[in-house]
């Protein structure tokens, strides 16, 4: 029985590996809240299963090679289709098993299309350089559907003798519309210098395709330093195609007469969007001062793109005068920028003499009604620790109407651990749970999970038996009550802590199909358990059922198993490596595997 037993714990393990490891971060991922909020209950200790390697069974890499050399068309398809899946899935060494193999049947004449193009497209997928003659010479043919699947490669892979080839194509007026295009998107990747004369005669040709002729001026913008600024001029005063082509033919130009035609661009309030961002980004990295001259304008623009490139160069030419208009971007509406401007303020605020202006600027943000700009400076206010801003935390924190604010201010006064307000944040959270127990839904349960994880950390005692309220089950939203009963093994063993081995063992144990415990929870029992020193109590687990583990990762078992010896022995933990995922379900491969004993 006693093996019976072992033999089923591990092929559970086995078999639930890669289901525990998605579970568990999907449980992470569950707050949905900005990556730079932390939760120190899902990171002390931290038992998110390791990631483990994914194999393919020898048994059906030795079908696939046999599958390779017989016949049958759809045979042999399914076979490279398959390996092409199992480059997507990062499984190791297909080059050395199957790239010979591959090579030869994709440069074979007698390998009829479907099955030749398969193969390349798998080739790519390995990203196998020895293939690339073998790319070059299957996009030689000038078919389209064989130069549109090779030509990004070839390109990336750098094969220079492509671009003769891409240079003919782009002007070639017999060739189709995305053959050509692509070969001018290809001369933009690898930029010859021998492309020069004939992408400047492609800009020229007044009955070429717009987005051809626009195409040819980035190819030509990416070789040409010097000799355009004429070319740009001209164009700027053209339609909307020919101002994009003046910014794009002057992406590697570095002098003022360029830098003119770029800030007239910019400048004019009736210019399109794209053409103003095309002339700001361009700006940005040729002279980011010109552009930061005029960043309090381009701050206020529609356009997000536009905004946040503004942001960049205010960074990039940063001075105690420009911190408050940067700052101001902290509330913008699109998230990507104000997160940038979030970060870059953080890293600014290193330096001396931009560290109280930031502060200071940042605080103002705090204090405004825009949602997006409290949550943002909560969390720089918290990351530069500035402990005078707590108690306009607290403010926010009580009285933001969005989540988003709310969780970020008690975040901020977490990191913050400010001391007078040990006593004022106990009684609020008192306050969230009361209107939890009557709100299962509450709006509140990651504010106060955040509040409660201070309080855990801090080892405030008087909170002890608020936090046992939590342990039962439906009592409140499951954050919440991780939350709390992770702070118990926080606060260590005492005279109250001591009696609750039974109360968390039941959460650990619950297998209630119908009413199921959060697996959030149960990991963070175990936890407590063994910081209250009943590790011994976790043994039982291993012996249990398998219906009574139904409802817990097995592999986080282990790990909490492995970080408990560690915690016993006084080592640093660390994690234990997992033993690779054999996928399953490929194609020819048996239902039944054979046995690795």
């Amino acid at each position: 029985m006693l093996y019976m037993r072992s033999h089923l714990l591990t092929v559970c393990l086995s078999s639930l590996l890669l289901l525990v490891c998605s579970s568990f971060a999907m449980a992470q991922a569950s707050f949905n809240t900005d990556p730079i909020i932390d939760w120190p209950m899902r990171e002390d200790p931290n038992l998110t299963p390791i990631e483990p390697e994914a194999i393919v069974p020898q048994e059906v890499h030795d079908l696939w090679l046999k599958a390779l050399k017989q016949p049958e068309l759809e045979l042999r398809l399914q076979v490279v289709k398959s390996i092409k899946d199992a480059a997507e899935k990062q499984v190791k060494g297909l080059i050395e098993i199957y790239g010979s193999q591959l090579r030869g049947l994709a440069q074979n004449k007698d390998t009829v299309k479907p099955l030749a193009m398969a193969t390349v497209q798998t080739l790519i997928a390995l990203d196998d350089k020895a293939a690339a003659d073998i790319l070059l010479t299957h996009n030689k043919t000038g078919k389209t559907d064989w130069v549109l699947l090779t030509d990004a490669t070839l390109a990336r892979w750098k094969v220079s003798a492509a671009d003769d080839l891409w240079i003919s194509r782009a002007t070639n007026p017999a060739i189709n519309w995305s053959v050509r295009q692509s070969a001018l998107e290809q001369l933009a990747i690898t930029a010859p210098d021998k492309a020069q004369s004939q992408l400047r005669q492609l800009m020229s040709e007044k009955s070429l395709d717009p987005l051809l002729k626009l195409a040819s001026a980035k190819a030509l913008g990416n070789i040409a330093q010097r000799g355009l600024v004429g070319d740009a001029q001209r164009l700027a005063k053209g339609d909307l195609t020919s101002r994009l082509m003046a910014v794009a033919c002057l992406k590697s130009h570095d002098s003022d007469d360029a830098f003119a035609v770029a800030v007239s661009l910019i400048t004019n309030r009736d210019e399109d969007h794209a053409v103003v961002l095309a002339a700001c980004e361009y700006l940005l990295d040729a002279n980011p001062e010109k552009l930061a001259n005029h960043a309090n304008t381009l701050i206020k623009s529609r356009d997000a793109s536009i905004r946040r490139v503004a942001a960049q160069s205010l960074v990039k030419q940063i001075s105690s005068s420009r911190v408050t208009p940067l700052a101001s971007l902290l509330a913008d509406a699109h998230p990507q920028t104000r997160v940038q401007v979030r970060n870059d303020l953080i890293e600014l605020a290193r330096q001396d003499n931009l560290a109280s202006p930031i502060k200071q600027a940042v605080l103002n943000v705090l204090k405004q009604s825009a949602w997006e700009g409290q949550e943002q400076a909560a969390i720089v206010l918290g990351k530069l620790d500035v402990k005078t801003a707590v108690s306009d935390l607290f403010d926010v924190l009580k009285s933001a109407e969005r989540e988003e604010a709310r969780i970020a201010a008690a975040t901020a006064i977490r990191w913050l651990n400010v001391s007078d307000m040990r006593d004022p944040i106990f009684t609020y959270c008192q306050t969230l749970f009361t209107g939890m127990k009557k709100n299962t839904m509450s709006p509140h349960a990651l504010e106060l999970a955040q509040l409660i994880q201070w309080l855990g950390d801090i080892q405030y005692e008087p909170a002890t038996n608020f936090f046992i309220e939590f342990i039962p089950k439906n009592i409140c939203p499951s954050q919440a009550r991780e939350a709390a009963v992770w702070a118990i093994g926080k606060l260590g063993p005492n005279d109250k802590t001591k009696k609750l081995n039974n109360k968390l063992m039941g959460r650990v144990k619950d297998a209630n199909e119908m009413n199921p415990e959060s697996t959030d929870v149960q990991v963070a029992a175990m936890v407590t358990l063994v910081r209250l020193g009943q590790a011994r109590l976790l043994s039982s687990l291993f012996n249990a059922s398998q219906d009574s583990m139904m409802m817990l990762d097995i592999h986080v078992v282990e790990m909490c198993k492995a970080w408990s010896e560690s915690l016993e022995a006084g080592k640093t933990f660390v994690a234990p490596k997992t033993d690779p995922a054999i996928l399953s379900g490929w194609y020819l491969q048996p239902d039944k595997m054979p046995s690795n004993d």
